[in-house]
């Protein structure tokens, strides 16, 4: 190992490499330091000599300070430099004018100078999507500012509490350090960091001496605007088959947060609430199973089953329907070669069903329904599995749904959302109805709640109290007979909860209680409390 000014250099480099690992050595000063020592730049330091290593050390001592030395003395320099105020090495790292070539145009070059100024006013203006806090002097210059997108946050987190709190407290620093001792508070907008910033202020320590609230009245104090009525626009719509239908809409003006609750729930209904026409069942002349072939048909039962079940039909009839086919060979099938009845059309009359190489018969029978969603075979029940094949009905008509939702501003205030929705369906129904039928599902779904009667909870607490302290009334205010109050004693009956657990004919069990005494009873309960027994009912 071969040790230079205090530093073990590696072996397998060459001389003037190893050298650069010595501090204050770079690579210009070792490749002079080589040549003055008069060895091979390609050689490595384990090739070197004594001697030669001996004259690189005497070198590197006699003409240059490095390593300990070297940092003692960047050590002291930069002390001094601290010590007098001096701008150099900062400057020079910065790439600015050192002294004696700064400008009065050259804002970069000028030292901040701090302002001593006790009394300001801080405005905060705090909306839905960002919140700005400036404090001035009492003549309106700026001091100090900052915002919420300027301390870091993005997006909707610039509206948080925590996103005005770390605003104002940035402001409230620069603030103090300008010897800003308390301030005026003047708060526009109305969103949800305005008393998390003030908070912030106070907890810095300025003195708030006044808060004032200068967010502008709505529309000056006049009658509301009028309600915007809600629009749809179909931006685009196109088939791209006779199965594939498109259609792009926007809807608007909504208010906020009301794009994503209504384009969540119009996706949820077109997808799970439309009623759609499906195969549910087959009957094949010859098959008992699905797992087998029919002679002379190219596709097996299973093939044929999964092509039967790209066939879409339109219809307005709520029943079953069957529908029939019957080929003969050789010949290709498709949905056009089925006998529809009246009122049952087909959107694609080209789907293929199977191919009939020779001379067979291909009769089947299918089962058509109306549903929702879609309906696996193994949840179906009701019908003989021998007679028929089950198909795994898929009734909804729609293919596909998105929706995204657009904000539209006015400067940094929230006008209203555009709710955009993209529909793609079978081809049965169009984008348009389906939009159509989803929303008057949606209405119907609603309707019922303008009908619900809904106690108040204090209300609810007065029934429920008066109800508890009608079933603590004791049997002796019933103001029975001797007879029937002892058998009722008997029978650890001690107040009217307690006979409430009880029929007519519960009573009628007790020993010694007679349907005399039974009939007083019933009558005490009706007149004094308007309580009526059951005549049957077990006893709990």
């Amino acid at each position: 190992m071969v040790r230079i000014a205090g530093i073990d250099l590696p072996k397998n480099k060459k001389v003037e490499i190893a050298l650069t690992y010595i501090y204050g050595i770079g690579l210009p000063l070792a490749k002079q330091i080589v040549s003055n020592a008069k060895i091979n730049s390609e050689k490595k330091i384990q090739d070197l000599d004594d001697k030669e290593i001996g004259n690189i050390r005497s070198i590197i001592e006699k003409h240059y300070q490095v390593e300990g030395d070297l940092r003692k003395f960047e050590s002291l320099n930069i002390k001094r430099l601290i010590e007098i105020g001096s701008y150099r090495g900062k400057r020079h790292r910065l790439n600015l004018p050192v002294r004696g070539q700064r400008t009065r145009t050259n804002a970069k070059t000028l030292k901040k100078q701090k302002k001593n100024i006790y009394n300001g006013i801080t405005h905060i203006k705090s909306t839905f999507n960002n919140t700005i806090v400036n404090i001035t002097d009492i003549n309106g210059n700026t001091i100090a500012w900052a915002s919420a997108g300027q301390v870091g946050f993005k997006g909707a987190k610039k509206a948080t509490p925590f996103a005005a709190q770390t605003t104002a407290e940035k402001a409230g620093k620069q603030a103090l350090e300008n010897g800003m001792r308390q301030t005026e508070i003047r708060i526009n907008g109305p969103g949800s960091g305005r008393e998390t910033a003030i908070r912030a202020l106070q907890a810095l320590g300025l003195k708030i001496t006044t808060i004032k609230d200068i967010t502008p009245i709505p529309h000056n104090g006049c009658r509301p605007p009028k309600r915007r009525r809600l629009q749809i626009e179909c931006l685009e719509s196109f088939n791209q088959n006779p199965t594939n239908q498109y259609g792009k809409f926007i809807i608007y003006p909504l208010n906020k947060g009301q794009g994503i609750t209504l384009g969540n729930a119009l996706r949820r209904i077109m997808l799970a609430e439309l009623e759609g026409l499906a195969i549910s069942s087959v009957r094949i002349s010859g098959v008992n199973h699905e797992f087998t072939t029919v002679e002379g048909v190219r596709e097996d039962v299973l093939d044929i089953l999964l092509n039967l079940k790209q066939i879409i039909f339109k219809s307005d009839l709520d029943e079953p329907q069957f529908i029939r086919l019957k080929v003969s060979g050789p010949s290709i099938v498709t949905a056009s070669d089925l006998e529809l009845p009246t009122r049952l059309e087909l959107v694609d009359p080209r789907q293929y069903i199977a191919t009939i190489d020779n001379n067979t018969n291909l009769e089947m029978e299918m089962k058509i329904e109306k549903g929702k969603g879609y309906d696996l075979v193994n949840k179906k029940t009701g019908e003989n599995l021998t007679e028929s094949l089950k198909v795994d009905a898929v009734y909804m008509p729609i293919r596909k749904v998105m929706f995204h939702v657009k904000e539209q501003y006015n400067g940094e205030s929230l006008l209203f959302e555009k709710l955009i929705l993209e529909i793609i369906t079978n081809g049965s129904i169009t984008p348009k109805e389906a939009i159509i039928k989803a929303s008057d599902i949606f209405i119907k779904m609603l309707e019922p709640l303008k009908e619900i009667a809904i106690e108040s909870e204090e209300e609810n607490k007065d029934n429920s109290q008066e109800e508890k302290k009608l079933h603590q009334v004791p049997i002796e205010e019933l103001h029975l007979s001797v007879r029937a109050y002892n058998c009722l004693k008997r029978a650890q009956i001690f107040s009217v909860a307690d006979l409430l657990d009880y029929s007519e004919e519960d009573l009628l069990e007790i020993k010694n209680f007679g349907y005399k005494s039974a009939e007083e009873v019933m009558q005490a309960l009706q007149n004094y409390l308007g309580i009526t027994l059951p005549k049957t009912k077990n006893k709990t």
